[in-house]
């Protein structure tokens, strides 16, 4: 459920041009240019903070990653729903991009951490296949097949409302990751 946001990585330029009105051009260089920085921060910056606070105080990575996604989920919401000349729409592009790119390390250290060693690579193919068939192959397909079944019906904001749609199922990840932050394994052998 966490990566239902990265299904919306295929249409975003598509949804800057139609829905939020920026020329095409403009479109794929802004999330283009803010992906590859964001998106390395996101990626060293959330593994980074997550294993500090874990060997400084003990603070579970699942834990540390549900509250910063929550953190993250008022300016998301604003992304989708602001005007592109808001200054609280670059602030959630900013946000999203952060929430893709953030999820890869905490989460598959917390899979690490729960199974015995023996599984623990097949754990990671098999959640690789879930996130990436399962999760976003399906997301994927439901927002081109709901976008273009608006678009159809005449419905403005065509790609805005099922990626919200996307956007809400992530955001109810951060729900189950607190939980599983609250369960300490009792599988893990040395």
């Amino acid at each position: 459920m966490l990566h239902a946001h990265s299904a919306t990585g295929p249409f975003i330029q598509l949804w800057l041009h139609d829905d939020k009105g920026l020329p095409k051009e403009s479109a794929a260089s802004l999330y283009g240019g803010l992906f590859i920085v964001v998106g390395l921060v996101g990626s060293m910056g959330a593994g980074l903070l997550t294993d500090w606070l874990h060997r400084r105080s003990g603070t579970d990575r699942a834990r540390t990653l549900s509250l910063f996604l929550l953190g993250l989920a008022p300016l998301i919401l604003a992304y989708r729903l602001a005007p592109a000349d808001s200054p609280l729409f670059l602030a959630g592009m900013v946000a999203s991009i952060l929430y893709i790119s953030s999820a890869y390390g905490p989460v598959f250290s917390v899979i690490e951490e729960e199974l015995p060693r023996r599984l623990v690579a097949s754990s990671t193919g098999f959640a690789m296949l879930a996130i990436n068939l399962i999760v976003v192959g399906a997301v994927t397909l439901v927002i081109g097949a709901v976008s273009q079944l608006l678009h159809q019906a005449g419905i403005a904001q065509s790609w805005t409302i099922p990626m919200l749609g996307a956007d809400c199922i992530a955001l109810t990840a951060c729900v189950l990751l607190w939980l599983a932050s609250r369960h300490k394994s009792v599988m893990r052998e040395s």
